[in-house]
């Protein structure tokens, strides 16, 4: 399969996600765009939209391959949340606009790898009671804040590692995935690889003690704990962890 034929892949997916979700008038926008899309590299013109974003992130090369590959799980994830009647999904903000990823990145210093631009285009984190963290996201240990929160949660984790005498992380730049005691952080250190990978950030240990995953392969892997019932609903319509079926998953420390 060439390259065309898998951006047109990643169209016709995309179609059919936007058809079963979206506004009629929001397809439409995307239909008009589809020329200019499918002979675009830059992507210029398209922040004003950000759906249309969307669709040039899954119509480019390969950093953009990535980036569709990572909302696919993103939404493969809502989807099975939503159909077990979770509560984490009702309270999720609409996504950030590219434009204001910009702004962002201008304040902080920092470039997002498109990969995980994708995940606060898809939602901008979880309306949480003023930022109080009472409704656990990604599974049964970690929140989900908008971008600006996550990025700022991320310094400070950082600046403290840095501060201390032992496992360092000179130089890096992360955003926070899911936040929590330990965290699972994003690394978005330049230059840039083609998949932007996932760390978890505890205090007391070394990165390279916990496995290191792509963004994709770690929410496939909570999309699995979902699938598989090693994630089940509490009263209150929580994600809690089923520790006698997690002790036999593989992935345990990744989910």
């Amino acid at each position: 399969m060439n390259a065309t034929e898998r951006r047109l892949n990643k169209v016709s997916l995309w179609c059919e996600v936007l058809a079963a979700g979206s506004r009629a008038s929001d397809v439409l926008s995307l239909v008009i765009a589809l020329p200019s899309l499918l002979d675009s590299r830059s992507g210029s013109g398209l922040a004003s939209h950000p759906l249309v974003y969307w669709f040039y992130l899954a119509v480019t090369e390969t950093s953009a391959m990535t980036a569709a590959d990572v909302t696919e799980q993103l939404t493969r994830f809502e989807h099975l949340c939503r159909g077990r009647g979770a509560l984490n999904v009702e309270r999720m903000r609409p996504g950030v606009s590219p434009e204001r990823i910009r702004e962002l990145e201008a304040a902080h210093g920092v470039r997002l790898p498109s990969d995980a631009k994708a995940v606060w285009l898809w939602h901008d984190g979880v309306d949480d009671q003023d930022q109080k963290l009472t409704v656990r996201f990604w599974g049964h240990a970690y929140y989900f804040q908008d971008l600006e929160s996550s990025l700022r949660d991320a310094r400070m984790r950082l600046d403290s590692r840095n501060s201390g005498d032992v496992f360092q992380r000179p130089g890096s730049s992360w955003v926070t995935l899911g936040r929590g005691t330990v965290a699972t952080v994003i690394d978005i250190t330049e230059p840039h690889g083609d998949e932007s990978t996932v760390l978890i950030s505890d205090a007391t240990a070394a990165i390279e003690d916990y496995p290191i995953v792509t963004l994709a392969e770690r929410i496939r892997l909570w999309n699995s704990a979902i699938e598989n019932d090693v994630w089940y609903l509490d009263d209150e319509r929580q994600w809690r962890r089923h520790e006698d079926r997690a002790m036999g998953w593989p992935e345990r420390a990744l989910t």
